[in-house]
């Protein structure tokens, strides 16, 4: 397999595994886990409050700014998660350090 076309493969794998994590175990991750639930309630409730608290016409632009940004976050997440695979994987130095497996150098 060619260089471009091993990064292809890595590329789709990566991508498949952060679709299928958004959309199969955030969920219940939210519903599991304290600190994330804490968060998103009072993300929540703050952005409520702000929507009661401006003029009609200013929450549709608020509404587009909370969409951007949260697409914005999504794509960093997306950009953490290649890091953090493509890290996992090539650095492995840090095993040495553990008891958990054999480090052969």
């Amino acid at each position: 397999m060619k260089y471009e076309e091993a990064n292809k493969f890595i590329n789709s794998v990566i991508e498949n595994e952060f679709h299928h994590i958004q959309h199969y175990e955030e969920k219940g991750f939210s519903d599991t886990d304290k600190d994330q639930k804490e968060l998103e309630d009072k993300t929540t409730e703050v952005f409520e409050k702000l929507l009661k608290s401006i003029p009609e016409e200013y929450r549709k632009l608020i509404n587009e700014y909370s969409s951007a940004a949260f697409y914005e976050w999504v794509n960093l997440c997306r950009f953490y998660f290649k890091k953090g695979v493509i890290a996992g994987t090539t650095n492995l130095n840090f095993l040495k350090d553990t008891n958990m497996m054999e480090y052969i150098e």
